[in-house]
């Protein structure tokens, strides 16, 4: 009898913490501008989005049409009015 594996995905809490640690301290002492930290969130944050999109299922779609909707909703009735 052949073995089967499972395979699985662990979902653990993000914990940016020793992340925003460590730039806080490049920041300090000047180790990068702000526009260097700029450009490295820009180029991290496409790469994220490029893997969620190909990773999406059907479901993820559906939650994002829904939250969507309920923007759409609240710009409609005009909640955001800063005049």
């Amino acid at each position: 009898m052949t073995p089967v594996i499972a395979l699985c995905a662990i979902v653990c809490p993000v914990d940016t913490r020793l992340m925003s640690e460590s730039l806080d301290l490049l920041l300090q002492h000047q180790k990068i501008s702000l526009g260097e930290l700029a450009e490295f969130r820009e180029e991290v944050e496409g790469l994220v989005a490029a893997k969620a999109a190909k990773k999406a299922r059907k479901e993820d779609l559906e939650q994002l049409d829904v939250i969507l909707q309920s923007i759409k909703d609240c710009l409609d009735a005009d909640h955001f009015n800063c005049h």
